[in-house]
């Protein structure tokens, strides 16, 4: 819980340092493929063309995945860095210290109070969560969960997010 509570307030302080910039935030269990440079282009532009604060990778677990509809995965999101923003991870810091949510169904601990603010309503584009962010996710394709289904997913994929194993060592190696 520790580790989460200061990952967030890292997040909140470079919201505050970079005003008007853009930046990455991953797990570790993330690993990039040569596709992550052009991707990651595409999702600026689209980001600025379309007015969004924050683009994030869909939650695609399939652990209750009919109550989880809409949900984003907070291993992996691009944020802008705005008031909006800043505000917004300000109160999820705020939220994760008051009820760092470890228990009952999930998600938990910094994902369950992002995707709370978040607001996600089916079939709206842009989404719209609190403090007027104004959030997308990004194509699936762009993304393997978990284990590759084939080589074609490998080849289209920028990057690879090594979930739902005990051994996430053998599983980036066998992506990679």
């Amino acid at each position: 819980r520790l580790a989460i509570d200061r990952q967030l307030r890292e997040v909140v302080n470079w919201i505050k340092a970079h005003p008007g910039e853009y930046f990455l935030h991953t797990d570790t269990d993330i690993q990039f493929f040569p596709r992550f440079l052009q991707a990651q282009v595409e999702w600026l532009r689209w980001m600025k063309d379309q007015e969004l604060d924050m683009l994030f990778m869909r939650e695609r677990t399939q652990v209750m995945a009919n109550l989880r509809v809409g949900e984003v995965n907070a291993g992996f999101y691009v944020v802008h860095c705005n008031e909006r923003t800043q505000r917004f991870f300000e109160r999820v810091v705020e939220e994760e210290k008051a009820f760092p949510k470890m228990e009952g169904c999930p998600p938990y601990t910094d994902q369950y109070h992002i995707n709370r603010g978040l607001k996600h309503v089916r079939g709206a584009f842009p989404q719209k969560g609190c403090f007027g962010v104004r959030w997308a996710t990004i194509p699936d394709i762009h993304c393997i969960w978990s284990e590759a289904s084939s080589a074609e997913e490998i080849a289209l994929a920028a990057f690879h997010h090594a979930v739902n194993t005990s051994d996430k060592v053998a599983l980036l190696k066998e992506v990679r």
